[in-house]
């Protein structure tokens, strides 16, 4: 299980280890990582070649860094604002299983990709001139 800051304005998390035991008496182990949506960003950046401070203002305007956002009538969803099936159609196209639309990694890496493939016109901000990808 991953656990990732909602903003990138919000400190990083504390890494630690945290062991449960089930019902069953099995023992299990989550790592909660010491990431934030920066870090994400930067990695997404530097994988797909698109700009870092172009990933960051999709983001802003789109969700205002929020995981859970929802527009477009509830159409939309998460920190990048994908529409259902979009998303489901660049997860095919990158070769990736699905996901949710409210995973933040997902979301940034699957937004990096797109705009690096030319898809940046499924966003408003990058339509408008809000958000240059020159």
């Amino acid at each position: 299980v991953t656990i990732v800051a909602l903003s990138f304005r919000i400190a990083k998390l504390s890494e630690r280890t945290v062991e449960i035991l089930s019902p069953l008496g099995t023992q299990a182990v989550i790592v909660v990582e010491n990431i934030s949506v920066d870090d994400i960003i930067a990695e997404a950046s530097v994988k797909y070649g698109v700009k870092r401070h172009v990933l960051h203002c999709v983001i802003d305007k789109e969700s205002s860094y929020y995981q859970y956002a929802e527009g477009d009538g509830g159409k939309a969803m998460g920190i990048a604002q994908f529409w259902r099936r979009t998303f489901v159609n660049f997860r095919k196209l990158m070769n990736e299983p699905n996901s949710s639309r409210t995973n933040v990694r997902d979301a940034v890496n699957t937004l990096a990709w797109a705009i690096a493939d030319g898809r940046g016109n499924n966003w408003t901000p990058i339509l408008d001139g809000r958000c240059p990808i020159e």
